[in-house]
């Protein structure tokens, strides 16, 4: 959604071939905020934070941009092995919200 996000804002910007950067969901979301859209999540300062939170969790889950895409890394070792406890409920409802946010955020630029 991120990626969406990102290519939307610069097509609205007049870009001809818009593209975001990598699959690494802390740098999209870095490029994201760099393009600045104040009337949507960028101008809340309070959301700001709280995806920004979201974000960085998921990103020191998955620092290598690929936990969340693959089952195991290129060695074949499972991710997120390491983790002694993953509430995933909890993910979920995390990931779920954040989801949200995005889409309503995808909406408003759609107009």
């Amino acid at each position: 959604m991120l990626k969406n996000l990102i290519i939307l804002q610069k097509i609205n910007a007049g870009e001809s071939s818009p593209t975001a950067s990598g699959h690494g969901i802390l740098k999209l979301w870095n490029e994201y905020k760099k393009l600045g859209n104040t009337s949507g999540i960028c101008g809340d300062t309070l959301l700001v934070s709280q995806c920004g939170s979201i974000i960085g969790d998921f990103d020191s889950l998955d620092p290598l941009d690929q936990t969340f895409r693959y089952t195991s890394d290129r060695g074949n070792s499972r991710f997120l092995s390491n983790e002694s406890l993953l509430n995933l409920a909890d993910f979920n409802v995390v990931a779920a919200s954040l989801a949200e946010v995005l889409e309503d955020e995808y909406d408003k630029l759609m107009g």
